[in-house]
Formats: C-alpha cells, structure tokens, sequence
C-alpha cells in the first residue's frame, strides 16, 4: 500500500495534503532523457543518459564523459555534453552579454574539465525554468535549450548555417556563445557542423 501524505491537521482542519515533489536527483535525470532525445534526433544516433553508480554497460569506458553519451561506441561524437535545468534566469544586456558571476561559469568550467580528459569538445545545454518542451515527429520529448559553445565553434552556427546567438558569457578571457537548440535542430546539419569544428 502506497504511503499516504496525509496528517491529523488535515483531518482536523479539513485541508489536503501536497502532492510529494520529485526531488533534485529525480529531476536531474529526466533533464538528461530529454537532453538525450535532442542528440538522438539531432544525429539519427541512439543517445542515454551516462548511469551513474557503476551502471555503466557500455564496452569503452573510458569515452564515458559528461551527462549523455551515443549507445554506439563505433559513431564518432566529437562532443562532450554537459545539461543543467530549472535555470532560475539567464539574463543578459541589449547585446546578449550575460552579467559576471553566471551560474553558467560553474557549469561550464565542468563541461570544460571533462572534456579535457578525453579531447573532445564541451558542449553545454541549459533549460531556464518554466522553458517550453518540444517533440519530435514521434511525440518524444526533446526540450528546448540554450546551446553554448566555444566562439570559434559557435561562429560557423552563426556564419554558415546563419543560426543567431542569443547571448553569450566570458570565461578566462573566452567567448562561449548561446543558441537555440530548435534552430539548430530545424536548420544546421549535424555531419557538416561537425566537419567544420573537426577540421
């Protein structure tokens, strides 16, 4: 039988209980399905959520970097993805520059040691709280994100497939430029975007 929420003061003062949350862990890890869902549709590949505690089923190990990683260890993923949710704000000037002290700093300076470790390159997806949620031709669940880059990767976003930067943020005197996931999805070529950034 289900644990019940409900208290003696409920009784006596005739209110309802809450509804329990789903706390942070929970949350965290459906951020990562949707996330994961964004790659899958973005490349045609399989993409999951990294396991943690062990779980890892993959043959290579090693490759396992990040929140969300390709289920075919034979497709090469140049990137390594990191995806935080629940953004309480993300806001910039009238020029996109974000103000100093971003959370975003944090978040990417993880991005940036993980994908150090096995020299791919950091990609971080950010959902702001209260974002709208959009699907696939299929009805799944891939989410709407800001998509940062390093300058020199986001620019051939910009110059070549003509996606507009949203904002941006510095980090160690860097660039890293945000974008629209749903432009990206709709309108840049994942194998020539990452022919570019490869070469």
């Amino acid at each position: 039988m289900p644990k019940s929420n409900r208290r003696i003061q409920h009784d006596v003062y005739g209110t309802k209980p809450r509804k329990p949350g789903i706390n942070s862990y929970v949350k965290g890890a459906n951020n990562e399905r949707v996330c994961a869902q964004f790659f899958t549709d973005w490349t045609g590949q399989p993409f999951a959520r990294v396991p943690r505690s062990g779980g890892l089923n993959w043959k290579n190990t090693a490759r396992v970097q990040g929140d969300i990683i390709c289920e075919d260890d034979t497709f090469d993923f140049p990137f390594v993805v990191e995806t935080k949710h629940k953004i309480m704000s993300l806001s910039s000037n009238k020029d996109g520059k974000m103000r100093e002290g971003t959370i975003l700093i944090n978040f990417w300076e993880q991005n940036q040691r993980d994908a150090l470790v096995i020299k791919k390159i950091p990609i971080l997806l950010v959902r702001k709280h209260k974002m709208k949620v959009t699907k696939n031709e299929l009805g799944q669940k891939n989410g709407l994100y800001y998509v940062y880059l390093e300058e020199k990767h986001g620019k051939k976003l910009s110059q070549i497939f003509n996606i507009p930067r949203l904002n941006y943020f510095l980090y160690r005197d860097k660039l890293i430029e945000g974008f629209n996931s749903a432009e990206i999805l709709k309108n840049v070529d994942y194998f020539k975007f990452t022919d570019y950034v490869t070469t």
